[in-house]
């Protein structure tokens, strides 16, 4: 029997979706601790990527911000 790659995977897709609640209530009751020790290089080096992401995402914010406005701008050099 063959099935259609395409139905099996939005099939899968649905099915998670519709059972998201479920899904996570299992992780959490069903969960077992980790016993990991997190040393301070290590929460340095998380901290790190979260500042350097939310920089990333404001220095591209910025980049396309100024672009945009420089199309609706006329700019001063060309005269009027």
């Amino acid at each position: 029997m063959s099935l259609n790659k395409d139905k099996s995977y939005s099939d899968i897709i649905h099915i998670i979706i519709m059972h998201k609640p479920l899904i996570i209530f299992f992780l959490i009751v069903f969960s077992t601790p980790s016993y990991a020790y997190v040393d301070p290089g290590t929460g340095s080096i998380i901290i790190s990527a979260i500042v350097g992401f939310f920089a990333g995402i404001g220095f591209f914010i910025k980049k396309y911000y100024y672009k945009i406005k420089n199309i609706f701008i006329k700019d001063k050099d060309n005269g009027q």
